[in-house]
């Protein structure tokens, strides 16, 4: 999460680019929390309650997309020996796991749609340029957008049931995912 001196406050919505974006705007912010356990992951309604009256910045990724991103992330090798590694799980098994209430995180903040509450510009995962040059605008710089913490390719197949599951375990991702779509 950046806060800029410019009443501003970019969200670190997991799995959506926060991290390039972190690494581009951090110089320009005047607090960067960066690490999860100093409260890199919160709310648009935490950050806005914790850090005054701000204007608060989000990304939304396509649900597909971001469910297959945190199983790819969980089958790599920094997970091995806990319940949450997902490597030698399919996609299917992953996603009956967390539809059944398994979290993607340890914290309540489960869906996109959780981050995102209290925020007041949501930008789509497709649109990181823009955001990118909508905030450098805002803060009169501009930066170049790096490509970091990429997810390992990994075969995540999806049968119509799984993306039903997807579907209604993630319904406000969608919500606000396909009228972000239809507003471009």
């Amino acid at each position: 999460m950046l806060v800029f001196p410019q009443s501003l406050i970019l969200l670190s919505v997991p799995k959506t680019g926060s991290t390039s974006l972190e690494a581009a705007f951090a110089p320009h912010a005047l607090v960067a929390v960066t690490r999860i356990a100093c409260g890199r992951e919160v709310s648009g309604n935490t950050a806005k309650h914790k850090w005054g009256h701000a204007e608060v910045w989000g990304v939304i990724r396509d649900p597909f997309d971001w469910v297959r991103s945190w199983y790819k992330y969980r089958c790599t090798t920094e997970f091995a020996g806990t319940s949450r590694f997902a490597l030698g799980r399919t996609f299917e098994q992953f996603v009956d796991r967390w539809a059944g209430g398994e979290r993607m995180q340890g914290n309540s903040l489960d869906l996109q749609s959780d981050f995102l509450a209290g925020a007041d510009r949501v930008y789509t995962f497709e649109a990181l340029g823009v955001l990118a040059k909508d905030l450098g605008a805002r803060l009169g710089v501009t930066v170049a957008l790096p490509r970091l913490n990429v997810s390992p390719q990994q075969t995540a197949y999806m049968s119509d049931k799984t993306a039903d599951k997807i579907r209604f375990k993630a319904a406000k991702d969608f919500e606000i995912y396909e009228r972000l779509n239809h507003a471009l």
